[in-house]
C-alpha cells in the first residue's frame, strides 16, 4: 500500500484549503464582490491574528480612523463604520475579562442595544441596518473603553493612535493650505474641507476631539501641537456645534488647571495659532452669514427647530408604544420627508435617539454618557462630545465618535497613572 510521507501532510491539507478557499471566493465575486471582499479581508485578519494577536488588528484599525475621515469623500461608501467595527471588536477582545468599577456602563449599553436589535429585526431596507450597525458599534466601544481590563491594553495603543492623529492632521492642514479639495462648497463662508466628505460635521468632531486629546498631554509642546493640529481644521469647517465643543473643553481645561500661568499662556499661544491660521475669519464669516436666524425657534441653528418639531411632532403621533420604544430606525428621516418633503436627520442626538429608540432609548444613552465619566474618562474630551451631540447629532459620524471615546479613555487619568487592575471584587459581566 502505497505510503505517505506523515511531514507533508499539513503542506496538502493548506494546499486544499486554499483551493478550496479560492473557489469561494471566485463563487462570491460573481455573486458580490463586496462580500468578496470582505471574505478576504476576513481572512487576512484572521492570519494576522492567528500570529501576531489580537492588538495587531486594534492597532492599525485605530490608527486609521483619523485617516478615513478625512478621506472620507473620495473612499468607498462604509469603510470607515466597517473600520470601526473592526477596532471595537478587537479592544473588546483585548478586554477582556470585561470588569467595572459600576455597573452603569454595561447596564445602559445593554439597555440601549435592546430597542435597537428590536427595531433592526423588522427593518425594511439596508439604510435602516446601517442605522442599527452604527447605533451598536457605539455602546461596544463604550463597554470596551471603561473595562477595567483595558487599561494595559489603551496605554500600549495611545501613543501610536495619537502620533497617527498628528500627522494626519497636519497632513490635512497641508491639503487645506494648497486649496486642494472641497473649498467654500457647503457654508459658502471660506471653509475648507479637503477630501473629507461634503458634509463637513464628522471632520469637526475629529478636529475637535484631537484637539481635546491635546490639552490632556502633560508637555506644553504636545498641548500646543494636537490643539492646533485638531482645532484648525475643525474651525476650517465652519461648524458651529464644534464652537460650542471648543468652549465646552476650555472651560474644564481652565477648571481643572487651576488658572496657573502655565495655562493661560497655552491659552493665548492657541488663540494665536488659530488667529495666525485664519480659521478665525472662517468662523466670523459663517456667524455673520447666520445673522438674525435665532429671531424665531423654527430658524434657529440653522433651521434646527423647525426640524425638532417635526421630528418630534411624528413621534407623538406614532403612539405610546412609539413613546416608550420609539418609532423605529430613520424614523426622524420619515417624518421629514412626509412634512417637508426633504430627508434630514434629526440634528441631535437626544432628538434621533428619543425619536427611534423612545424614552427607553433616550435614558440609556443620557446615563452610557454618566457611566463613561465616572469610569475615568477624559471630561476634556467627553463634555465637549456630548455638547456636540446634543445641538448637531455624533452618532452619524460613527468614526469620529468612536476615536473620541478612546482618546477620551486613553488619555484619562487611570490610564495615564497607568493604575493597578482592579480586585475580582469589582462588578463584572
Amino acid at each position: 500500500m502505497p505510503s505517505i510521507a506523515l511531514g507533508r501532510r499539513p503542506d496538502q491539507v493548506l494546499a486544499l484549503a486554499a483551493l478550496l478557499l479560492a473557489a469561494a471566493t471566485g463563487l462570491l465575486i460573481v455573486y458580490s464582490p463586496l462580500l468578496a471582499a470582505l471574505a478576504v479581508i476576513a481572512l487576512c485578519a484572521g492570519v494576522v491574528v492567528a500570529r501576531f494577536g489580537v492588538i495587531a488588528i486594534a492597532m492599525p484599525s485605530l490608527a486609521l480612523l483619523p485617516w478615513l475621515v478625512l478621506v472620507e469623500g473620495v473612499a468607498p461608501r462604509m469603510l470607515g463604520t466597517f473600520t470601526t467595527a473592526v477596532a471595537a471588536g478587537a479592544l473588546l477582545a483585548l478586554s477582556m475579562p470585561l470588569q467595572f468599577k459600576s455597573r452603569l456602563v454595561p447596564v445602559s449599553a445593554i439597555a440601549f442595544a435592546i430597542p435597537v436589535l428590536a427595531h433592526a429585526l423588522f427593518a425594511t431596507d439596508s439604510d435602516q441596518l446601517i442605522v442599527a450597525s452604527k447605533y451598536l458599534i457605539f455602546p461596544a466601544m463604550a463597554v470596551a473603553v471603561s473595562s477595567v481590563n483595558a487599561v494595559e491594553t489603551l496605554s500600549r495603543l495611545r501613543r501610536p493612535v495619537l502620533v497617527s492623529c498628528l500627522i494626519a492632521m497636519g497632513a490635512h492642514i497641508v491639503v487645506i493650505s494648497l486649496g486642494l479639495g472641497k473649498v467654500d462648497t457647503y457654508y459658502e463662508v471660506g471653509e475648507r474641507l479637503g477630501f473629507a466628505a461634503d458634509i463637513p460635521h464628522a471632520l469637526a468632531l475629529l478636529g475637535m476631539v484631537v484637539a481635546g486629546a491635546g490639552l490632556t498631554m502633560r508637555s506644553v509642546h504636545q498641548q500646543i501641537a494636537l490643539f492646533a493640529a485638531g482645532a484648525i481644521p475643525a474651525l476650517m469647517t465652519a461648524v458651529r456645534s464644534a464652537l460650542l465643543g471648543f468652549a465646552v473643553m476650555i472651560l474644564v481645561f481652565l477648571w481643572r488647571s487651576n488658572l496657573r500661568a502655565r495655562t493661560v499662556a497655552i491659552f493665548a499661544a492657541i488663540v494665536l495659532v488659530a488667529a495666525v491660521s485664519g480659521a478665525t475669519d472662517v468662523v466670523t464669516n459663517r456667524l455673520d452669514s447666520q445673522a438674525g436666524e435665532f429671531d424665531t425657534f423654527s430658524s434657529a441653528g440653522s433651521d434646527r427647530g423647525l426640524i425638532w418639531t417635526v421630528a418630534l411632532n411624528g413621534w407623538m403621533d406614532a403612539g405610546l408604544g412609539a413613546w416608550i420604544w420609539g418609532a423605529g430606525l430613520r424614523a426622524a428621516v420619515e417624518f421629514e420627508i412626509a412634512a417637508l418633503a426633504v430627508a434630514l436627520v434629526g440634528h441631535s442626538d437626544v432628538v434621533e435617539i428619543l425619536v427611534q429608540l423612545g424614552v427607553v432609548g433616550l435614558v440609556a444613552w443620557a446615563t452610557l454618557w454618566v457611566g463613561l465619566l465616572r469610569s475615568g474618562l477624559s471630561p476634556i474630551i467627553v463634555l465637549p462630545m456630548i455638547a456636540f451631540g446634543i445641538v448637531n447629532g455624533s452618532l452619524e459620524y460613527l468614526p469620529s465618535l468612536a476615536l473620541g471615546l478612546f482618546l477620551a479613555a486613553a488619555c484619562g487619568d487611570r490610564v495615564r497613572d497607568h493604575v493597578p487592575r482592579s480586585s475580582p471584587s469589582g462588578a463584572s459581566i
